[in-house]
């Protein structure tokens, strides 16, 4: 196993790292892939109307229910790691649209709609509060 370490020189490494990259780089090229990205991700239904009008080709395919459950949790967590990255409220505004987009279709995978959702919200607002008094429990003593 390679350890780096601040006190040695780099260039074995740095040789290392450029040979990997060329290795791929050349293999990407020879099964045509340098001009298609790969993306193996769960998007939106109109997304392929939106490429196919701009010309370009693509691939797709219908998931199975557990499939479809697998990638939407998989979508979740991709859209939540945006929004903790996002850098301004507007950028955070739109993450969360596309969380609740998601929310929404998890509901019905779940076998109910999002004003369900909605309604278990609202009850646990009422027998539990919110987050708007920004309280942070520190511990409780017994």
């Amino acid at each position: 196993m390679f350890c780096f370490s601040p006190g040695k020189s780099n260039e074995f490494f740095k040789e290392w790292l450029e040979r990997i990259f060329l290795i791929r780089f050349s293999y990407y090229i020879q099964k045509g892939w340098d001009s298609m990205p790969i993306y193996n991700k769960l998007v939106r239904d109109k997304i392929p109307e939106i490429i196919k009008s701009s010309g370009k080709e693509f691939r797709t395919k219908q998931l199975n229910e557990a499939e479809y459950i697998k990638e939407l949790r998989t979508k979740l967590n991709e859209e939540i790691s945006e929004y903790l990255e996002a850098a301004t409220d507007a950028q955070a505004l739109e993450e969360l649209a596309d969380v609740l987009e998601i929310i929404h279709s998890l509901a019905v995978v779940h076998g109910s709609n999002f004003e369900a959702v909605e309604d278990i919200r609202k009850a646990k607002h009422i027998k539990r509060g919110g987050f708007q008094e920004k309280i942070f429990l520190i511990d409780v003593k017994d």
